[in-house]
């Protein structure tokens, strides 16, 4: 966890919080934003996200004309943010103009990803942001269990060459 501060602007602020739809894409990813943004008169801009079938993958694709902050947390962090409190972020990726990452989500509950304007807050910040969750790979106890057992044997091998060198 990381932790964070957001410090009051003397600009007006302007939470925009966009409808949560979701689609299903054909690889069976569900998709739950994929549009354009701007931040002009806004320093920041929340993309509201439940998770109720944790765990899931959350992919984000977001691609901007100039850098921006990228931020994840929860929604108890988020608030805390909001009021100027000490909040703590899942994962911030700072000043960038293009990101392709995934996340683990081993939480049910609201998340937010932020988009937020960087120290040159005059400039209007624009992009495309898409975000979906896909299902988290599991692994059956059986596949489990085949590979502990193979360690042992893996061990005396390497131990066998070992001793006959």
């Amino acid at each position: 966890m990381i932790k964070i501060r957001r410090k009051p602007t003397l600009f007006l602020i302007t939470i925009l919080i966009i409808n949560f739809t979701i689609g299903v894409a054909q690889n069976g990813e569900s998709i739950i934003y994929n549009e354009d943004f701007s931040l002009d008169n806004e320093t920041f801009l929340p993309y509201e996200i439940s998770i109720t079938n944790a765990p899931v993958i959350l992919n984000v694709e977001m691609v901007s004309n100039n850098s921006i902050n990228l931020f994840i947390m929860k929604e108890t962090e988020y608030n805390k943010w909001l009021n100027y409190e000490e909040a703590y972020s899942f994962h911030i990726e700072n000043e960038i103009t293009n990101s392709n990452v995934s996340y683990s989500m081993d939480q049910n509950g609201k998340w937010y990803l932020i988009l937020q304007k960087t120290s040159s807050v005059l400039l209007t910040k624009s992009g495309h942001i898409r975000i979906t969750t896909s299902n988290a790979p599991s692994v059956a106890q059986d596949d489990i269990f085949t590979q502990i057992s193979k360690i042992p044997t893996a061990i005396i091998e390497n131990a066998e060459l070992v001793f006959f060198l």
